[in-house]
């Protein structure tokens, strides 16, 4: 399904300007009106995270208890639940942010010595890559992922909110790539709202706020290592 009108009014977000003209919240409010119910699932999905109705629903069926796993397994459930989409977009989305968010963990882990298998979420074809080659200096990823080496490069950035800025540049390019031939269908739509969601997070967010972020996701590592 085709969304002429909406694309076209969409306001131009830009990451050198780095502020949209509504939160997040009121673009998924606006969305559910505008888009069809099948599409705006989606855009739930995205904006409820692990709180989106259709993946409770989902992860009910599975008869997995919620209150007995832990939040990092409740996160590889919500990347599972996200690679089986029938949109191949939100699919890829998905599986990109499940394979960049193991690897940026894996050269934690490998920084401080912890066990990287046990931090490892979720399955991909790159995530079972590295399973395979935990102790190959490129976790056997040079020639199985095409973003390897920029993400080995923002992995080595010693500047917490560089490192972060980096990240969200790659998504960005990320999402400009896969909605190249893409003009007025959902995806862009949400390639849009993704964007607007960096963007928010970056003006709520300063130096501190990065630090203890950071500091939050090596205290959880350390409790695994």
């Amino acid at each position: 399904m085709n969304y002429y009108y909406y694309i076209a009014g969409m306001q131009e977000v830009s990451r050198s300007e780095g502020k949209t003209e509504r939160s997040c919240r009121e673009i998924a409010e606006e969305l559910k009106e505008e888009l069809s119910a099948n599409d705006y699932e989606m855009i739930e999905l995205i904006a409820g995270k692990r709180n989106a109705p259709k993946f409770i629903q989902w992860i009910d069926r599975q008869g997995i208890n919620r209150e007995e796993i832990s939040e990092e397994e409740l996160f590889g459930h919500w990347y599972r639940y996200g690679m089986l989409q029938k949109n191949r977009f939100l699919r890829d989305w998905f599986t990109f942010n499940l394979d960049l968010n193991n690897v940026l963990t894996a050269f934690i882990c490998r920084k401080n010595g912890w066990d990287i298998a046990k931090h490892l979420v979720g399955e991909s074809q790159v995530t079972n890559c590295m399973r395979e080659h935990l102790n190959d200096k490129d976790f056997g990823l040079t020639a199985e992922w095409e973003y390897y080496p920029v993400v080995a490069q923002i992995a080595a950035e010693e500047d917490i909110m560089e490192k972060e800025k980096k990240t969200d540049a790659l998504k960005w390019d990320w999402i400009d790539e896969m909605n190249t031939f893409n003009t007025f269908s959902v995806e862009v739509v949400i390639g849009h709202y993704l964007k607007c969601e960096m963007i928010e997070r970056w003006n709520m967010l300063n130096i501190e706020d990065g630090e203890k972020a950071f500091r939050a996701i090596l205290s959880k590592l350390t409790l695994k290592k």
